[in-house]
């Protein structure tokens, strides 16, 4: 990755189960590219025991609801119940008594934790090596967890020695956007170089996570209903329906009032189609806030609520956009 470029969320490999996220399993593919030699071994992520490896809901059957440290939290107590929130990440050579690739990852996050990094808002905490021991309630040790949400340091068990753990805000797992976020900081770049990453320096997380869900919700699938003419009008469809449901101030509909998706940050999103034939359709689509608007909006909605999937999202806005036959 070159440093302060913007992300490719494309998909290496497919969730290895229903508990896991897309956006999980891309995160772990980065891993395992970041660092060659490093596994995501069986129940790296989905495991059914207590803690972020299972889901909230699991661990709310097992020991009462919000008991579990894991699901107790109000970052915890949002987003989807069934999935997990952790991730494993194996070094073999640290099982060999070598530690200093995963150290060098741990002492990375340790910095990150100790200024304030804005990039760990979505994550919970890390669980791993570091190069230099620290003190942790007066025992000094090279093996540490990091709590980032409750700002503590802990000493985790042995088998955090050669593996680094994160666990992510339930809220957060089906992000990509918070996933980058902590990549850039394994990959050492600074909290700059990431913003420089996004759509635009100002933009913030939570307004690139808008256009990303846009961009995967039309995109994912590409099935060939939507091909040429048709994908076109569906994606302008498809951000007048987002914007028409949304505030007058968000930073989708801020774009569209001052340029007309003109800004090159918007188009980035759309590389490679002809976007004067996007615009070509806007004008016409402005002053409208028609039936189809409404249900392309709620198409989306469920989408990013995961009641309906991206293949049968994409399926329903192709069947809604298909020209009547003359």
């Amino acid at each position: 990755m070159a440093k302060g470029t913007r992300p490719d969320f494309t998909l290496l490999r497919a969730p290895e189960n229903e508990y896991v996220t897309r956006a999980q399993r891309w995160f772990i593919d980065q891993l395992l590219d970041l660092e060659p030699g490093t596994e995501d071994v069986d129940s790296g992520g989905y495991a059914h025991k207590p803690g972020y490896h299972d889901t909230v809901a699991h661990n709310d059957a097992r020991s009462g609801r919000g008991r579990d440290y894991s699901a107790r939290d109000p970052e915890d107590r949002r987003g989807p119940f069934n999935r997990t929130r952790a991730r494993d990440w194996t070094f073999r050579d640290a099982q060999a008594g070598n530690f200093r690739d995963l150290a060098k990852y741990g002492d990375r996050l340790l910095a990150a934790y100790r200024r304030n990094d804005p990039r760990l808002g979505g994550w919970r905490e890390y669980l791993g090596r570091v190069s230099v021991a620290v003190s942790v309630s007066g025992v000094a040790t090279r093996r540490v967890g990091i709590d980032f949400r409750h700002r503590y340091l802990r000493i985790p068990d042995s088998s955090h020695d050669w593996h680094g753990h994160f666990s992510e805000d339930t809220e957060q797992v089906e992000s990509f956007w918070n996933k980058w976020a902590m990549l850039t900081i394994l990959a050492n770049w600074s909290t700059e170089q990431w913003r420089q990453s996004l759509e635009e320096e100002d933009m913030t997380p939570a307004q690139a996570k808008q256009l990303a869900d846009l961009h995967s919700a039309l995109f994912t699938a590409q099935p060939a209903v939507l091909d040429g003419k048709n994908l076109h009008i569906g994606l302008t469809d498809l951000i007048y329906a987002f914007v028409l449901g949304k505030t007058e101030n968000t930073w989708l509909a801020r774009k569209l009032a001052e340029q007309r998706l003109r800004d090159e940050a918007i188009l980035a999103a759309i590389e490679g189609l002809d976007t004067q034939a996007i615009l070509a359709h806007i004008d016409q689509r402005a002053s409208e806030a028609s039936t189809r608007d409404q249900i392309l909006l709620s198409l989306l909605e469920q989408h990013a609520a995961g009641t309906i999937d991206a293949t049968q999202t994409i399926q329903q806005i192709g069947d809604l956009l298909t020209p009547p036959q003359q």
